[in-house]
C-alpha cells in the first residue's frame, strides 16, 4: 500500500489518505488533478524564512501526487518520509 497522511474528506471530516501506486502523467492531465505526477523536494528548496535550503538533487526528489505535495508543502520533513525515500528502489521502467 502506498505512503499514508491525515486529510479531510469531501464534507471536511478527518480521515486517512492514501497515495496511489500509479499516478497520472502530467502531460496532458490538468494541473490541479489530484492525482497528477508532480515532482516533490524532501527537504524544501526555501525554508520558512524564504531562505535556500534544500537542492534539486535527485536524492532530494521524489515523484508523488499533487494531493499529497499540496499537504507536504513547506514543511520540515518528518523523520519517517525521509527514511522511506531514502530507502525506496530507484524506478526502472
Amino acid at each position: 500500500m502506498g505512503f499514508t497522511w491525515p486529510c479531510k474528506d469531501e464534507n471536511c471530516k478527518p480521515t486517512t489518505c492514501t497515495e496511489k501506486l500509479v499516478l497520472k502523467n502530467p502531460k496532458g492531465t490538468p494541473e490541479n488533478d489530484p492525482d497528477r505526477a508532480q515532482v516533490h523536494h524532501v527537504v524544501p528548496k526555501k525554508d520558512l524564512r524564504s531562505c535556500p535550503w534544500g537542492t534539486n538533487a535527485y536524492k532530494n526528489a521524489a515523484v508523488i501526487s499533487t494531493r499529497l505535495n499540496q499537504h507536504l508543502k513547506n514543511k520540515v520533513p518528518p523523520i519517517k518520509e525521509v527514511l522511506q525515500l531514502n530507502n525506496a528502489q530507484a524506478y526502472t521502467p
